[in-house]
């Protein structure tokens, strides 16, 4: 969509085009089994999906497991294996229980760059001003017709510079689910590859519909490295934050640059 630069820039598209990248992205991002070869995983983790919330506390004896958290109200788990017990045998186990309608490990994505080992920012000064992008993409005669005033865009990514002159005014609260607190600015590493990349998505999507709103939402690390549990907990986050239907704060679109070859559930 536009040439990746050493600075921020770019940004986002009008509303149907985000879906259909978010779209793109899950459909392409989740191809492949953990255990046919897929994505590394976190270690000793599990995440199941249950009939009932009762089904849990017996499965989590019965196999020597412990509770990290639960997705919102559902009957959905990240457990833990206590001691040193295969953690695949453990999912092949579960797999077999009637309670249990999914269990897999937690299977760790990234971004692109981070995925390759290879550096996304390119270009120069004098390339960065001179966008082809908003051309080929037919920017102007879009903002005719919308800006994206209105609409709200998560951005799941390594976080942000909020104080980039680009953001001022465009930003709604978001959250850093690496680290579990409200800043979801973007933190440096030395040697990331990754640095740098959620405050140039969230730049696209400001390029793009420059009325639109966005919420940025950190779940990758510094090294452009996630989980697929902090994964989902943000996408839930982004449609209901305040884990109240009745009020109007979730998002319309989410976007997502990044993505793994193991399947999950």
């Amino acid at each position: 969509l536009s040439m990746k630069k050493p600075l921020v820039t770019s940004p986002r598209r009008p509303r149907a085009f985000c879906a259909l990248l978010l779209a793109t992205t899950l459909g392409l991002g989740f191809s492949a089994s953990a255990k046919s070869g897929g994505d590394a995983e976190a270690p000793g983790e599990v995440l199941v999906r249950l009939r009932a919330t009762a089904d849990l506390q017996p499965l989590l004896l019965k196999y020597s497991l412990s509770l990290r958290a639960q997705f919102g109200a559902r009957p959905i788990y990240r457990l833990s294996v206590v001691g040193a017990a295969d953690t695949h045998a453990v999912i092949d186990a579960l797999e077999l229980e009637p309670t249990v309608l999914n269990a897999e490990a937690n299977a760790i994505h990234s971004t692109p760059e981070a995925r390759r080992n290879t550096g996304w920012a390119i270009g120069t000064r004098a390339a960065f001003a001179v966008q082809w992008a908003p051309q080929e993409l037919r920017l102007p005669p879009a903002h005719a017709l919308s800006t994206g005033k209105g609409v709200r865009v998560a951005v799941l990514d390594t976080g942000i510079d909020a104080n980039h002159p680009m953001f001022a005014g465009r930003l709604v609260p978001g959250f850093d689910f690496v680290d579990g607190d409200f800043d979801p600015s973007e933190v440096f590493a030395p040697g990331s590859l990754s640095f740098g990349h959620g405050t140039h998505v969230a730049g696209l999507v400001a390029l793009a519909a420059p009325a639109a709103q966005i919420m940025p939402l950190r779940v990758l690390d510094a090294q452009g490295m996630g989980n697929a549990w902090v994964l989902a907990e943000a996408m839930l986050h982004a449609v209901d934050p305040d884990r109240n239907p009745a009020t109007n704060d979730g998002v319309q679109v989410i976007n997502m640059s990044l993505g793994s070859t193991s399947r999950t559930h």
